[in-house]
C-alpha cells in the first residue's frame, strides 16, 4: 500500500500512528496495517469513510452490542437498495430512447439527444 494512502486515512482519524519514524511501512503497526485492511474491505461493501469512523467507534465501544452493528448494516442495505432502484429507472428511461437508435442515426436527428433534450426542457 502506498505511503499516502496510510497518511490519508491517519488524517481521516480512521488510524492513529502516534511513532511516525522516516518510513511509513517501519513506523506503521501491524494494528495499524489491520485497521486500513478492514477499511479498505469495508468501503468495497459501499461504506463511506464517516460510516467506517463509525463502525471503528462501535467496534471499540464497551457498551456496543452486535444489534448495534446489524443497524449500521441494515441502513447500508437500504441505500443500496435505493441506488439500484434508482439505476433501474435511469436504464429503464434510456432503453426506449436506445431502441430507436436505428432510426436515425446522425446526430441532427437522434432519438437519444432528442429525448435527453426533451426530459432537459421538461425539468425547466
Amino acid at each position: 500500500m502506498h505511503s499516502q494512502t496510510v497518511r490519508y486515512y491517519e488524517r481521516a482519524a480512521c488510524c492513529r500512528n502516534r511513532s511516525r519514524v522516516s518510513r511509513v511501512t517501519d513506523s506503521t503497526s501491524r494494528k495499524t496495517w489491520a485497521r486500513i485492511r478492514f477499511i479498505k474491505r469495508t468501503q468495497e461493501h459501499g461504506f463511506t469513510l464517516k460510516d467506517i469512523a463509525e463502525l471503528l467507534y462501535l467496534q471499540v465501544d464497551s457498551e456496543t452490542t452486535c444489534a448495534d452493528v446489524k443497524k449500521q448494516a441494515d441502513a447500508k442495505i437500504a441505500d443500496i437498495e435505493h441506488k439500484i432502484r434508482s439505476l433501474q429507472k435511469m436504464e429503464a428511461a434510456l432503453q426506449k430512447p436506445a431502441a430507436a437508435y436505428g432510426e436515425n442515426p446522425t446526430p441532427n436527428a437522434c432519438a437519444i439527444l432528442d429525448y435527453l433534450e426533451i426530459e432537459t426542457e421538461g425539468r425547466k
